[in-house]
């Protein structure tokens, strides 16, 4: 964990932003947050773009939720940390299954 298992400061951190709304996270903190997460806005039409090419190349239909964690995907390249594509495969909601 990127706070060294510091739950005091965790605690501290999480109550000033229910406090005060806002919160700043320590440097150090940050610098090792930002090696394990990354992030990127993902529009609609680059994510529609990424749903027809999938189609085209693949032959598979992306939903919309994995459309948009694909492109995210795409645009970070390098910059993806490694556990990323774990979160790719389970952006799926539940309503997606259900029949109207």
């Amino acid at each position: 964990m990127a706070s060294d298992d510091d739950a005091e400061l965790v605690d501290l951190l999480m109550q000033t932003f229910q406090q005060t709304g806002s919160m700043r996270c320590p440097e150090n903190l940050l610098q090792k947050i930002h090696k394990e997460i990354a992030s990127v806005s993902i529009l609609v039409p680059d994510a529609l773009q990424t749903v027809q090419r999938w189609e085209k190349e693949h032959g598979y239909l992306l939903c919309p939720h994995t459309a948009i964690a694909a492109t995210a995907a795409e645009q970070l390249g390098s910059d993806l940390p490694k556990v990323a594509i774990s979160f790719i495969i389970i952006v799926y909601h539940w309503l997606e299954f259900f029949e109207n």
